[in-house]
């Protein structure tokens, strides 16, 4: 886990406990300490925590698995334009028709079977008695009371449908109120969701491209309309009886040319594992056409990896992976999936929007390209390598910046002492040079190693970090000792080894370093002069017990939000 994130972590849970909002503002404001970016990401998450309290948001997670529309499709093409009625010109509640009474008449359609429901919507089989044919019918869910936004927000999803004319988009036949009971109708297919597909095995790589670039041109469809889906996953792709992707649910859709919005600022809609971080984060504004670019990405990478970019136990920890971490790497998962088709998927899936495709099509276009054997239009430079490394491999990364530094500023003394310059440092220039260089490229060595390891053996994992916080206080032992007094600015870097280690909120790990950093600590100290010792032992005392109190503090600290992570989850 990185530093960035355990900060926003740490905030965003001490926040949790102020009230009233006045305070915890400006809790905030102190604790970010001017960090613009840092303070918009707590606020973001704050406001995410906010939203899962409200029954809005869990009727919106609940079509993750539940989706309304999953037996929802296109019958052999697209519908007639539909006629929109005033959203709230008649009631909101309504008794559902039971299954019990079905079949039953419902104006002009004959429900036949309930085939679906999700957390704000039920789907029945209907025949459409005036046409004879058999088509869906979504409803609001009934046996509560709808408010106002619930009912803007159906149809506004009827409405945004009912524009679009392409084979890959499910159409909308009619929409209206009946018995007080907002629908509309759609088309109907006995088949299956892009998701159960998935639920079986993960796709070939071949398959997986195909039915990407097919979906991708249906959403660039949408956006050449105007319309932005923003909620794009597998269970919201259909499979016709020709085995062709149909996409439905635009019930969180949005026009490109509105200025309004059914959603207010930092509101958090959608489905977290597939959301784009402006997305997860609340920025609404943000949202356009590379949004659900990356949505297409995460349904590409659940397409190859038979699950979302990103899954937690909780809601929460989901956005946060979502806001800050790179999701698992496809070919660790499966050495078998090209690394070209890796390229498209992880371009899509980048957390800056400017570094995605610019459009669904031209992802369409690549994965045609890639189909036919020619090669990427995707680049796969070394900064986006560096970038990703650094995402998803932050404490390997942290240890080589800091060793790199270090490594700089001892050459960078060395030639200060060799231009003759009073500094206080060995009399033997290049000696001290080559010992320190030494000691910090074994170091740099060993946590190549030991993070190379981690990613093999995943099992033992968790020894090779309790290893790894031992070691760094050890290596750092060894290059104080290599260096004359004064040491007393070196020496800190013990109490920032104990810091640093509390990021990754494990006590064990706090416990270790905190230990080892004292041993260290010490033995320098008494492998030293006896007289020197003798004089400053009062001053040794003070820093051993610096060390003891910032770790007790550290471990106390991760155990605190442990609890209140726990707390969150039950």
């Amino acid at each position: 886990m990185s530093g960035r994130r355990q900060s926003v972590e740490d905030i965003f849970f001490a926040a949790m406990e102020i009230t009233p909002d006045n305070e915890r503002s400006r809790f905030i404001a102190q604790a970010c300490d001017g960090d613009v970016s840092l303070r918009k990401e707590v606020e973001s998450l704050l406001k995410a925590q906010a939203q899962m309290d409200r029954q809005d948001f869990l009727e919106h997670s609940a079509e993750l698995e539940n989706s309304a529309d999953r037996k929802a499709a296109t019958q052999g093409g697209s519908g007639g334009e539909a006629t929109i009625p005033p959203p709230l010109a008649e009631g909101r509640r309504s008794s559902r028709p039971s299954e019990e009474q079905l079949p039953r008449n419902f104006g002009d359609y004959e429900l036949l079977e309930k085939i679906a429901q999700g957390g704000m919507g039920v789907v029945y089989k209907a025949r459409q008695n005036s046409l004879n044919r058999i088509v869906a019918i979504k409803m609001i869910l009934m046996g509560q009371t709808a408010n106002e936004d619930d009912v803007r927000r159906f149809y506004n999803e009827a409405e945004a449908a009912a524009q679009l004319d392409h084979p890959g988009i499910v159409p909308v036949f009619d929409v209206g109120c009946c018995e007080g009971q907002h629908y509309f109708s759609m088309g109907f297919v006995e088949g299956e969701s892009f998701a159960e597909l998935l639920q079986r095995k993960p796709l070939p790589p071949r398959a997986a491209a195909s039915y990407l670039a097919k979906i991708a041109e249906s959403v660039q469809a949408a956006h050449d309309q105007g319309i932005i889906h923003r909620d794009l996953k597998p269970s919201n792709v259909l499979l016709d009886a020709e085995r062709e992707p149909r996409v439905t649910d635009f019930g969180l859709a949005k026009r490109l040319e509105s200025d309004s919005e059914l959603t207010a600022a930092g509101t958090v809609i959608g489905t977290p594992g597939y959301m784009p971080p402006e997305q997860a984060g609340g920025n609404l504004d943000l949202i356009g056409v590379h949004s659900d670019v990356y949505s297409l990405g995460g349904v590409l990478y659940a397409a190859l990896s038979g699950r979302a970019p990103f899954e937690s136990d909780n809601q929460m920890d989901t956005l946060i992976s979502v806001l800050q971490e790179t999701p698992q790497s496809l070919r660790q998962q499966n050495k078998s999936i090209p690394v070209d088709l890796e390229i498209i998927c992880l371009k899509c899936l980048e957390k800056e929007p400017s570094l995605r495709y610019a459009s669904a099509q031209e992802m369409a276009d690549d994965l045609h390209l890639f189909l036919s054997g020619e090669p990427i239009l995707a680049k796969n430079d070394l900064y986006r390598r560096l970038r990703k490394w650094s995402i998803k491999e932050p404490t390997l990364v942290a240890h080589l910046a800091a060793i790199t530094a270090m490594m700089s500023l001892v050459l960078f003394i060395y030639l200060l002492i060799r231009l003759g310059l009073p500094i206080g440092g060995s009399d033997a220039p290049f000696t001290y040079l080559w010992r320190n260089e030494l000691i910090l490229a074994s170091w740099a060595v060993a946590s190549l190693g030991l993070q190379k390891a981690r990613n093999h053996f995943p099992s033992s994992a968790s020894m090779l970090s309790l290893f790894w916080a031992m070691l760094d206080p050890a290596i750092l032992t060894l290059l104080i000792s290599v260096n004359d007094h004064p040491r007393e600015l070196l020496y800190s870097l013990f109490l920032l080894l104990v810091v640093t280690t509390g990021f990754f909120r494990r006590v064990d790990l706090v416990a270790v370093t905190t230990v080892t950093s004292l041993f260290g600590y010490l033995l320098l100290q008494w492998s030293g002069d006896a007289a020197h010792v003798y004089e400053h032992r009062s001053h040794i005392a003070i820093f051993a017990s610096a060390i003891i109190v910032t770790g007790l503090m550290q471990g106390f600290q991760v155990l605190r939000l442990k609890r209140i992570s726990a707390k969150m989850n039950s």
